[in-house]
């Protein structure tokens, strides 16, 4: 019976390079890609009211997080998402959770943003066409658009779960970075959370 070869440089630099462009391939979320324009959409919300993206065009930005009412993940994030949202308001930016989960219900929903408190919109993504729109795939994710609805930065809200062992803010942080004239889109950070789930 034959020895097995041992593995050469060369096709150990193939693998490497490989599992380096998976790598790769994996940073480069689906979906929204930074400097490109957001799909428009429409969607009923907790209120009773719709909420049609174009149509509030004349705000500073925009801030579109996808949530949870089940996930703890989201749940944690929920004080920061109403802190969020005043600093959004502050500096004259629409902000806007959605919910795309198939499981959880616009009733649940609705009773979820009443319980928290929400300040802010929140609204109900039948069927998550506009979370595969926008490529989203986990609760929390974040989605910041320039005045002209164009993708500044989105991913992760900071680096942790819980909020006072975060570090990098990375959404305040791409804010600020706007807000004081630098235009150039911010580098993707994956987020971590609950993946959403589009069917039942």
């Amino acid at each position: 019976m034959a020895t097995p070869k041992t593995l050469t440089f060369t096709s150990t630099a193939v693998v490497l390079s490989f599992l380096l462009s998976l790598n790769e391939a994996r940073a480069q979320a689906p979906g929204l890609q930074a400097g490109q324009t957001a799909p428009n959409f429409t969607l009923p919300s907790v209120s009773g009211n719709s909420y049609s993206l174009y149509s509030r065009k004349g705000a500073a930005g925009y801030v579109i997080v996808f949530i949870s009412t089940q996930c703890p993940v989201s749940n944690s994030y929920n004080s920061r998402y109403i802190k969020l949202a005043d600093l959004a308001k502050q500096s004259l930016m629409d902000f806007v959770a959605i919910n795309s989960n198939a499981t959880e219900p616009l009733d649940e929903v609705k009773a979820h943003a009443a319980e928290k408190t929400f300040p802010f919109p929140v609204l109900k993504d039948a069927g998550a066409k506009v979370a595969d729109a926008f490529g989203a795939m986990v609760t929390p994710e974040v989605f910041f658009l320039d005045a002209d609805f164009r993708l500044v930065y989105r991913g992760r809200i900071d680096d942790n779960q819980r909020e006072e062992k975060a570090v990098s803010k990375d959404l305040e942080e791409a804010l600020a970075a706007y807000l004081g004239g630098m235009r150039t889109a911010n580098k993707y950070q994956q987020p971590k959370g609950c993946i959403i789930k589009k069917t039942e």
